[in-house]
């Protein structure tokens, strides 16, 4: 709820509403052919929480599952993964089951405590909020990267960048084969054309924690 000192007002919200907007109607880029919703429908759909959260913690908490919230968080005061500060712009940490492929919780950290963020309205050569939450949503959704350097999915990003705001159609085909609309998820076997998507295999057993003992003085 804090959101960052970089923009002024509440205008990160908005850029961050837009941006999964961008993937909820699955356009592409109108410079290429075909490349439009009706092209690629999907119905993924996201439900933004009814109030903003104090919450920082990123990652599954496996004891406490129904206090697991998706987090978008802004790193102002300190980047905390150590030897990426100057060259992460921005961090998804997925929680999955490598077995079935559902996506337990997904967090997104912004690195605002090393470069400066700004908003679609504003010019000036800094880091683009809306190009850099657009690709990392797709991580949340579960997509990798692409060697595509025109689309969305490229791992790389440059100072004042912008060509993230929306899909190629690359990412629209990726989400549509993820999320198709009306149908099971797309599965194929796994090629490097195809990102290695294997179908998922049955589930035969269930993880089970329990709290043995603990030690609320401890500092380790």
């Amino acid at each position: 709820k804090n959101g960052t000192s970089d923009i002024p007002s509440d205008g990160e919200f908005n850029e961050l509403r837009d941006s999964f907007t961008v993937w909820q109607e699955n356009q592409g880029s109108s410079a290429e052919a075909n490349c439009s919703a009706s092209s690629y429908p999907t119905d993924i759909q996201f439900i933004e929480a009814t109030s903003l959260t104090s919450s920082t913690r990123v990652g599954y908490d496996f004891l406490n599952p129904a206090q697991n919230e998706n987090l978008l968080l802004f790193q102002d005061s300190i980047w905390p993964h150590s030897g990426t500060s100057g060259i992460i712009l921005a961090l998804t940490t997925n929680t999955y089951n490598s077995l079935t492929g559902e996506i337990f919780d997904s967090d997104i950290e912004f690195n605002t405590a090393n470069f400066d963020f700004t908003t679609s309205e504003d010019l000036t050569t800094k880091t683009d909020l809306k190009n850099t939450a657009v690709h990392e949503i797709g991580h949340f959704l579960g997509l990798g990267h692409t060697s595509i350097v025109s689309a969305t999915m490229y791992e790389q990003a440059v100072t004042g960048e912008t060509k993230k705001r929306d899909l190629d159609c690359d990412d629209a085909e990726a989400n549509t084969f993820k999320y198709p609309a009306g149908q099971e998820n797309g599965y194929c076997t796994p090629t490097a054309d195809c990102g290695f998507c294997a179908s998922p295999d049955l589930l035969s057993a269930t993880v089970e924690i329990d709290v043995t003992g603990s030690n609320p003085d401890s500092t380790t």
